[in-house]
């Protein structure tokens, strides 16, 4: 009889021990529900970190200049993901411009914060802002980080519960923050001007909104058309190691479909600034 008591206490003790252990791990899920960006539970198959494996996505760039006619914003649509419960009605997302960046609030950023919302019955919601073409993005990018923020529907502190380290490559990258870089940078690129006879025989004849066109399609920045001579780098050089043949030659059938893409959807060709249809490898305006 004695050992009897002896495992009913045991058994006794475990459980408590269980429940505890499930009310612990259950604590950062309790009172309300929470919203993340949806970049921290994917990965970005374009971009290698050097090791061997692919980062976690965190960013965008956004570049103005090659909308017929140049566009005077845009509209950005970011998705965020829920982490509770669902609920069959849609829950405003509340989020804030952080004090580190360099857009303005409403000067270069508006926070469209009516039509952002958790949507019903679903694990998916989106913010949306609008980025407004200044004067002063065409001399220098500017940096919007965008920070989910508390109200009566979710406590915007993801970055804080330890679930969501797993899921973060890098510390610095919080969930609870995306950063949006954007600029309309209008002249040559050192670069491009230095082997303007590679980049023409690679993208065919510069213009303002062929370049703009060329990043914004293969995600690429106004730097990477740079290169420092100060410092001791060569033109020759830092063009062979950026634009190699081979992967020039696939960035141009890319940037042919979304040429035709763009003619498609708007029932005329892209032009560039001097009302000239736009080019690249075998694309026929």
């Amino acid at each position: 009889m004695k050992n009897i008591y002896i495992k009913l206490l045991l058994l006794l003790f475990a459980s408590s021990v269980f429940i505890s252990c499930e009310n612990s791990e259950l604590e950062s899920y309790s009172g309300k529900d929470d919203v993340f960006f949806e970049y921290s539970l994917s990965k970005s198959s374009s971009f290698d970190n050097g090791q061997g494996r692919t980062e976690v996505i965190d960013s965008v760039s956004i570049r103005f200049g090659y909308d017929n006619p140049v566009k005077k914003d845009s509209i950005i649509k970011i998705k965020m993901r829920l982490l509770g419960t669902y609920v069959n009605y849609n829950r405003p997302i509340n989020f804030v411009l952080d004090t580190s960046s360099t857009a303005k609030l409403g000067e270069d950023i508006e926070l469209l914060h009516d039509m952002s919302y958790m949507d019903a019955n679903s694990r998916d919601g989106y913010i949306f802002v609008k980025l407004i073409n200044t004067e002063k993005i065409k001399e220098r990018a500017i940096t919007a980080v965008i920070k989910t923020a508390p109200n009566d529907h979710f406590l915007a502190n993801y970055d804080k519960i330890e679930e969501a380290s797993k899921y973060n490559v890098e510390d610095k990258m919080k969930s609870n923050i995306f950063r949006i870089f954007y600029d309309a940078k209008n002249g040559m690129p050192i670069l491009w001007a230095a082997r303007e006879g590679d980049f023409k025989r690679a993208f065919g004849t510069y213009s303002i909104v062929k370049f703009n066109f060329i990043c914004d399609v293969l995600d690429l920045n106004y730097e990477y058309f740079t290169y420092n001579p100060s410092a001791g780098e060569v033109a020759s050089a830092i063009f062979s190691q950026r634009f190699p043949l081979a992967l020039t030659n696939g960035w141009k059938l890319i940037l042919e479909e979304a040429l035709q893409k763009y003619k498609d959807e708007n029932g005329e060709a892209l032009k560039d600034e001097n009302g000239e249809y736009i080019i690249i490898g075998g694309f026929k305006p």
